[in-house]
């Protein structure tokens, strides 16, 4: 399947809104992680997603955040929807993992899709996972591919009430998600661009096929990580201006700390992709010098050749009256005679710094 976009024929003709799944299957069942904390109680539970029960109707107190991973089973989250009322065109951008990353409000409710990227050093490439969130008043819904651990670190800091989170509400929790993602947007461009430089000396001593290679391959993964990086900043921005009544003013400038993050990993895309460019153009012109210089070495051994070949073909020809050829030392003075001229036009090109 195409990295860059989806394979989306399936749902041509279709109703904006109708359900399907688009992507990769990466889990065999859909799983429900449940938390619902305050700043002095917090529970915990993990269930099969089917057996997942919400009542909508039901004041909630505390944040809730349920985390849904597995994309799969369309009657699943058209289910899921329908607890929680979320739109279909909503659900729909949750079960197309080709989504651009973006953010929305739709029916009282922020939609936020992102990728989830990181370095695969085994495979050498950027691997990414889509993960939508739900924002509902005090309840966070958030969607997975697969259960890749990303988040645990902030389950960490909820279970041991560390830092601000649980003092917090859902649109915090929200912030606290997003930054992990674009942590990783940083700490995915540092480890490939170690790559990238190590590539570099390559390039400079050992232009080969393989080096080319190389840098067609790279120049391909971080246009997928641009691709990707660009519009999570543009998101960060939206948010950091929204007006949604979700938001508390003391979470803006946690969101505007979002923003620096993302345009940093931006700008860090940014240079890599411009000095793979500047790779590409140092090994054309590597090849080209070294091209340069063995086509010069042959046209020095050529010029010399030139006026040998000219005696050689003088005195080959089938005269029978050749003053030279009754000549004893005839020989020795023909080699003697072609040694000089190279020796003499070796030096003059040493002279003119041809060679």
């Amino acid at each position: 399947m195409a990295r860059f976009l989806k394979d989306r024929k399936q749902t041509q003709g279709k109703v904006p809104g109708t359900l399907m799944f688009i992507g990769k299957k990466k889990v065999s069942e859909t799983t429900a992680d449940y938390f619902r904390y305050d700043e002095k109680t917090i529970d915990e539970s993990q269930v099969k997603a089917p057996d997942f029960y919400w009542n909508s109707e039901e004041p909630q107190a505390g944040v809730h955040w349920i985390n849904f991973t597995g994309l799969h089973d369309v009657e699943l989250i058209r289910k899921i929807g329908r607890e929680f009322r979320l739109h279909s065109l909503l659900l729909e951008s949750v079960l197309n993992t080709g989504t651009r990353p973006h953010t929305e409000e739709i029916e009282a409710k922020i939609f936020t899709a992102v990728k989830m990227m990181r370095f695969d050093d085994s495979k050498a490439r950027i691997v990414s996972e889509q993960i939508s969130f739900v924002l509902i008043g005090n309840v966070l819904i958030t969607f997975q591919e697969e259960e890749s651990g990303i988040f645990d670190a902030v389950r960490v800091r909820i279970r041991e009430n560390r830092g601000r989170v649980r003092r917090y509400g859902a649109d915090y929790l929200l912030f606290a998600l997003l930054d992990v993602i674009f942590d990783h947007y940083i700490f995915a461009v540092e480890e490939f661009g170690l790559q990238i430089e190590d590539l570099e000396m390559e390039v400079l001593k050992k232009p080969s096929p393989q080096v080319l290679q190389k840098i067609n391959l790279y120049k391909l993964e971080i246009n997928y990580l641009r691709k990707n990086v660009r519009p999570a900043r543009e998101l960060a921005v939206q948010l950091s201006k929204t007006e949604s009544s979700y938001f508390r003013k003391g979470t803006y400038k946690y969101l505007n700390d979002l923003v620096k993050n993302a345009t940093q990993a931006s700008e860090v895309v940014e240079s890599y992709a411009a000095m793979l460019t500047d790779f590409l153009q140092v090994y054309h012109s590597s090849v080209t010098v070294k091209m340069n210089e063995v086509m010069k070495v042959l046209t020095i051994f050529t010029a010399i050749f030139i006026p040998l070949s000219f005696i050689a073909g003088v005195y080959g020809m089938n005269f029978e009256f050749f003053p030279e050829l009754k000549f004893k030392y005839s020989y020795a003075i023909f080699w003697v005679i072609m040694i000089v001229i190279s020796l003499i036009m070796f030096r003059y090109f040493r002279k003119k710094q041809w060679l």
